[in-house]
């Protein structure tokens, strides 16, 4: 997924003003059943998506970005990765 400015910055916002419970308790816990279900499902998929494969290919052909761009979105993901 592709993260947007108002994504990040909303990221860094709750990030910087508040305090959250850790990963471990957050929901509920999860049935071995769904988990095995899960695994399941992950072995089905495709390694790799030739959609997205593509879409890379055309964008490269496009022109490469700069690294000011580059940078922007590993730190947009950061951000919002940190929140899940």
């Amino acid at each position: 997924m592709i993260i947007s400015d108002e994504q990040a910055y909303m990221a860094a916002t709750q990030l910087a003003t508040s305090t959250y419970a850790s990963i471990d308790t957050i929901g509920p816990k999860v049935g071995d059943d769904v988990i095995q279900r899960a695994r399941l499902a992950a072995l089905r998929a495709p390694d790799a998506r030739e959609d997205r494969i593509m879409d890379a290919k055309t964008r490269l052909l496009a022109g490469l970005p700069n690294s000011t761009e580059i940078a922007t979105k590993m730190v947009a993901r950061i951000l919002c990765d940190a929140l899940r």
